[in-house]
């Protein structure tokens, strides 16, 4: 038979201590998440007034662990129907933290891991751009007096381990548009340590960020619960260099974003382009400098930043690639309103890139920022609507030798910005302007709103700074053109210029100075055109020819301008131009060849005003036996010239030649200037015959020669021959007989022209008419044949 087991008093009641604390212990368990869920949604309503929800509260006492899952704020008053999550305020999945409580004993603070799942923020902007926050702020409180640092630097830190999954935030404007979107695959932090006064990060992975923005998003700053308009800011005065706290050192090993996605949202178009961020050894106690490499693509282009940058002394060296960008894409997102105008372009590029923005007083130069390297810009097209004006190039390339920007430091003299190109080369450049083109006026009127411009604002001692310093090595444009309609005109002008190359060395605009200018162009006609020469510091001297331009081409304007239509005709010059550090000389050699030339009744009169003789009689002066209008125009002005404006020396210029070229050939017969008045004649004196008697005064046969000479010159001229009697001859000879004696003196001289001298009979006519010239026949000059 087996005994049986006494127990005691002491051990029954033992048990049931035991028993009870294992019920309490139970009863927490069950009970202390719901009264901590329930206690921390009172909190919020009370201290922030927004509603909270949580779904659960799970405990690893143990462990040291916490688990919040399905937290939800939201900004309506505590109470209200359950919260619906797209409308929350703020909304996470699952929110846990796991603490070291051994360590936590010994006085540090050691996190193993934090993780947030779905966390999601959303916002709201109002009409103002403003974004609101339903949450009330403190009112300010006199600061606490500062007690004395102490040494002690407060208990270390650690957080082994940080994670967040699936991240959002959002803001909604009042027409439910979201102007600004962001989402994150994930983000790890590993090893993140604070201690003396000092943080340190192992690994900071950023996966997937997104942002997605919308171009016309508007950002007026926060506004909190109550604020009712933007927040009053006080001019803070400086803080003394001594009063501000040294920044807290940090140490990150690596950081890394990858897949970083970023949308800009302009009416229909889309940038979209993803981004990678590497940096290594970021240390900000050291101030040694760290890699930095930044890659990225936008659309079918990629951009490479690869380099080192030092955070004490804020200096960056590396070097920036970007290949096949499309800047179409990127200016619509800038300007959208440029979107009908850029058909395509792409640019490319590689240059090395030196930035210091802290002032050195070791280094002679101050802080700047310098470039060098190579860029191009390939395929654009700009075409505006209408397709009335328009830009484009096959190809762009810039070797940069240096471009230097300084940056203004107080203390310093202001240094000027250096460019300083080795070769620009331009292939294939493209020009169309076509009158009339609103679509210019409308898109640069896009980019100032009216009233948008302020006065600028006046500075007190602004510095003195110097003129750009610009260098080009060498320029070279290839098959360009350029095309030119007006057709605001009745009938329209149409123009082209094609085949037009460009060479200059050693430009230097500042000068001006440049060597072996070289241009070639094929204008209208085709008629070659080529400028070559040199523009030095002293005497500058180039040479332009222009070989058979037609003239047809210009009838439009010329009709508009002055009256005249042309119906046929080139122009030709050999120009030579001549300049030194004050005057300006040019001899101008002109042929007009074949000039077909008629003007309406106003220019008709506007010529003889000017020239005292009809247009179809000055041209016929003019043409040589070639049918060719040969000028000579020199310009020379200088400083007094140039008040009077170009405009008006080369029309004074212009008319000095025509007189002078219809005027010369004149003097071949003694003739004589009507008055003495600066136009040319249009007769010659009178041929002096025996008085009543139709022969010729001994001495005048000389005259015919000088007459038959001008005449073969100038095919195009005929004369009038009109016979006159004296004032003494009328007394002698009867009124009957006295218009057959006129009549037989034009005769006479026609007679021994035709004949003797071989001019052509019908440029030859003999006016019956009587004139009053003292015993002789007067030749008046015509216009003979087509002009």
């Amino acid at each position: 038979m087996k005994e049986s087991v006494q127990i005691s008093p002491w051990q029954r009641k033992s048990v049931r201590r035991w028993i009870a604390i294992v019920a309490v212990l139970l009863a927490l368990r069950a009970f202390l998440p719901w009264a901590t869920a329930r206690g921390i949604e009172y909190g919020i309503g009370r201290g922030m007034g927004l509603q909270a929800e949580i779904g659960d509260v799970d405990f690893a006492f143990l462990r040291g662990g916490v688990e919040l899952e399905d937290v939800i704020l939201a900004s309506t008053p505590p109470g209200q129907e359950p919260i619906e999550r797209s409308q929350a305020l703020f909304a996470a999945r699952r929110a846990a933290v796991w603490l070291s409580w051994w360590e936590l004993a010994l006085g540090r603070v050691h996190v193993r891991k934090v993780e947030l799942r779905e966390p999601a923020l959303r916002f709201v902007q109002d009409e103002a751009g403003r974004i609101r926050i339903p949450v009330e702020v403190p009112a300010e409180t006199e600061p606490a007096p500062s007690e004395p640092a102490q040494d002690d630097a407060g208990w270390p830190i650690w957080i082994d381990a940080l994670k967040i999954r699936d991240a959002r935030a959002v803001v909604n404007r009042a027409d439910d548009a979201v102007p600004l979107e962001f989402a994150l695959g994930g983000l790890t932090l590993d090893g993140l340590r604070f201690e003396q006064g000092a943080l340190s990060v192992e690994a900071l992975d950023v996966d997937g960020p997104h942002f997605r923005v919308r171009r016309d998003l508007e950002f007026a700053g926060i506004a909190f619960a109550g604020e009712s308009g933007p927040p009053e800011i006080e001019a803070a005065s400086p803080t003394p260099p001594e009063e501000v706290g040294e920044a807290i050192p940090l140490r990150v090993d690596k950081l890394e974003i990858r897949q970083a996605d970023f949308l800009v949202l302009a009416d229909d178009q889309v940038l979209e382009s993803q981004w990678r961020i590497v940096a290594h050894a970021f240390d900000s106690a050291s101030g040694d400098s760290f890699p930095l490499e930044v890659f990225g693509e936008v659309g079918e282009g990629s951009l490479q930043l690869v380099g080192a940058f030092s955070p004490r002394t804020l200096d960056y060296e590396g070097k920036l690639t970007w290949n096949a960008l499309p800047v179409p894409i990127v200016a619509l997102t800038a300007h959208p309103e440029i979107g009908a105008w850029v058909r395509s372009c792409r640019a490319s590029g590689e240059i090395d890139v030196s930035v210091r923005l802290l002032d050195d007083p070791a280094q002679e130069a101050g802080p700047r920022i310098r470039f060098s390297g190579r860029a191009a810009v390939d395929d654009l097209s700009l075409m505006g609507p209408d397709e009335r004006i328009g830009i484009a190039w096959e190809s762009l390339a810039i070797e940069i030798a240096e471009f230097r920007v300084p940056i203004p430091v107080e203390g310093r003299p202001a240094e000027a910005v250096g460019i300083d190109l080795t070769s620009v080369r331009l292939t294939k450049p493209a020009l169309r302007y076509a009158l009339p083109a609103t679509g210019l006026d409308d898109l640069l009127a896009s980019f100032s709103e009216p009233g948008s411009e302020a006065p600028a604002p006046e500075l007190e001692s602004a510095p003195q700074v110097p003129d750009p310093q610009i260098r080009l090595g060498e320029v070279a444009i290839q098959g360009g053109s350029v095309e030119f309609a007006d057709e605001s005109m009745t009938p329209p002008f149409r123009t082209a210029v094609r085949d037009i190359s460009v060479k200059a060395r050693d430009l230097v605009p500042s000068t001006p100075r440049a060597t072996g200018i070289d241009v070639k162009a094929e204008l209208p006609g085709p008629a070659p055109l080529a400028l070559r020469g040199d523009v030095g510091a002293g005497t500058r001297e180039l040479a332009l020819l222009v070989d058979h331009l037609d003239l047809v081409a210009f009838s439009a304007y010329a009709q508009s301008a002055a009256g005249y239509s042309v119906g046929g005709g080139t122009f030709s010059l050999d120009s030579t131009i001549r300049s030194g550090d004050s005057d300006f000389d040019l001899e101008n050699d002109l042929v007009l060849a074949d000039l077909d030339l008629s003007s309406s009744a106003e220019g008709g009169t506007s010529f003889v005003d000017s020239l005292g003789m009809p247009l179809d009689l000055a041209l016929a002066l003019l043409r040589d036996y070639e049918g060719k209008i040969r000028l000579s125009v020199p310009l020379k002005f200088g400083k007094s010239g140039v008040d009077t404006g170009v405009g008006t020396i080369a029309a004074n210029a212009m008319r000095q030649a025509l007189v002078g070229a219809i005027s010369s050939p004149l003097q071949l017969v003694g003739a004589a200037i009507p008055g003495g008045g600066a136009a040319p004649p249009t007769s010659l004196e009178p041929i002096r015959f025996e008085e009543r008697k139709d022969e010729l005064l001994e001495g005048e046969e000389a005259r015919f020669r000088g007459l038959a000479a001008l005449l073969k010159a100038r095919p195009g001229l005929g004369f009038e021959i009109e016979g006159g009697i004296g004032a003494v001859e009328r007394e002698q000879v009867k009124e009957k007989k006295r218009a057959a004696l006129a009549l037989s003196r034009a005769e006479v001289v026609c007679t021994r022209l035709v004949e003797e001298y071989g001019v052509d009979q019908a440029r030859c006519l003999v006016s019956h008419e009587v004139g009053e010239a003292d015993s002789g026949a007067r030749i008046r000059f015509i216009a003979h044949g087509p002009s």
